[in-house]
């Protein structure tokens, strides 16, 4: 074991930081919580000089990536935010033309994560009442505007009048399609939040704050997918922009098309669900297999149907049809589950389009609002669409080697380990893993 140094923690910190992209998706998580405990072990050092900069910088990157991920991993943060004590340095590199500061602006966001994780989503605040969580929601929202407002509008402000398609520079596309990410994931993510607790009743103000909320919901899912086509398919990408956020996005918008299915953006909703499929083969395609991507395009495939089977159209959209017996077939919400310990053959997967089971929408013109703003319940983990462990891997020789907590479990004669888990050629690379 390394001694707690300086460039001990710099080298851990780079490795975590190419562990973000589609090459080092299983040793993520190992690397960060070491970045996350050598830091720790360094808070009290006496840095001087060149030193304490380095290790400023060193440690407010690692901060901002691991907020970052933790948030959209649905992970509890390793860093507590009262237990830091270094200042944010100055960066004179990380300026752009017309003087944005982009790091400033990801450590500012990191914060506004951490403070949402903290007082939102940590389990202490569950059993409070809905009020306290419609408040915090609302200083999180006023937080992330003016986090928003402080951006310049030349592409790098989220629903400005310059859109990132038209930054010509690699660079600064990339950090201003980092910007839009950050700001609509995190907006799509509370204002769900919030549709937990808004008031069901028939009060003008609360009806039209749900419609409000739930539009906010749809626009930022429309838009984190309509950014999909500008993210650079290099194993440099981070799997938080590459996958998460989009697959995230993807399945708020699979739930709005199957709950409302004859809305008016029905038509472009379908399409966007298109654009996923194709990005999520193209992931699976650059990846050799690595990542089931195609398995998410099928849910397009069933959104599709299911809207043409609803509107009595066929499958192609042209020939109507007589309603089949599912639309007298009003039971649950449709859960989908994925196995937890995945093995993925793409060539055989198949996901029939069996609507017999689903809560089809009635034969009137527009249906109502979603059934997530039916009265409140008690939340439940088997409610909505589980995909938490749809990219998650685990490769048998090599994680034991970091969790030292389960040698004495992983602690088998050499000669059985090969016999279960025979040397298999690397996905990615091509050689044996």
């Amino acid at each position: 074991m390394l001694p707690d140094t300086l460039t001990t923690f710099q080298a851990v910190v780079a490795m975590m930081i190419y562990s973000l992209g589609i090459a080092g998706i299983v040793l993520e998580h190992v690397l960060m919580s070491e970045a996350a405990r050598r830091a720790q072990n360094l808070a009290d050092a006496k840095f001087v000089g060149a030193a304490a900069d380095a290790f400023r910088r060193t440690f407010w990157v690692f901060y901002s990536l691991e907020k970052i991920n933790s948030f959209h991993h649905g992970r509890s943060s390793a860093i507590m935010d009262c237990d830091i004590s270094c200042s944010v340095p100055s960066t004179p590199e990380s300026f752009f033309s017309g003087g944005f500061d982009w790091f400033l602006c990801f450590v500012s966001h990191a914060r506004l994560l951490s403070r949402a994780n903290t007082s939102l989503f940590s389990v202490g605040v569950s059993d409070n009442p809905g009020e306290y969580h419609l408040d915090i929601i609302d200083q999180l929202l006023d937080e992330l505007e003016d986090w928003r407002n402080s951006l310049p509008d030349n592409g790098f402000r989220p629903g400005g009048w310059v859109k990132p398609h038209s930054i010509v520079e690699d660079q600064e596309r990339t950090v201003a399609l980092v910007t839009h990410f950050l700001y609509y994931s995190f907006l799509l993510t509370i204002s769900r939040m919030a549709l937990r607790y808004l008031p069901v009743s028939e009060n003008s103000t609360d009806c039209s704050r749900r419609d409000d909320t739930l539009n906010t919901v749809e626009h930022s899912a429309r838009s984190l997918l309509e950014l999909i086509s500008i993210i650079d398919m290099s194993p440099y990408t981070p799997m938080w922009m590459m996958a998460t956020i989009p697959i995230m996005a993807f399945f708020v918008l699979f739930d709005l098309v199957i709950h409302n299915p004859r809305q008016i953006h029905t038509a472009t909703n379908l399409a966007l669900l298109d654009v996923v499929k194709g990005h999520c083969s193209r992931m699976e395609m650059i990846s050799n297999g690595a990542i089931p991507g195609s398995m998410v395009g099928e849910f397009a495939q069933i959104a599709r149907s299911y809207v043409n089977e609803v509107n009595g159209r066929s499958p192609t959209g042209l020939t109507p049809h007589a309603p089949s017996e599912a639309f007298q077939a009003l039971s649950t919400q449709p859960q989908w589950s994925l196995p937890q310990q995945p093995n993925y053959d793409v060539a055989s997967t198949d996901i029939h389009t069996d609507f017999s089971t689903m809560n089809l929408a009635s034969n009137s013109t527009m249906t109502g609002r979603m059934d997530i703003e039916a009265p409140a319940v008690v939340p439940s983990p088997l409610i909505g669409t589980d995909v938490m462990n749809l990219f998650e891997g685990w490769v048998p020789d090599l994680d034991p080697m970091f969790f030292h907590t389960m040698s004495a479990q992983n602690n088998m004669d050499q000669s059985t380990s090969q016999h279960e888990f025979p040397m298999s050629s690397d996905p990615l690379y091509g050689h044996p893993s």
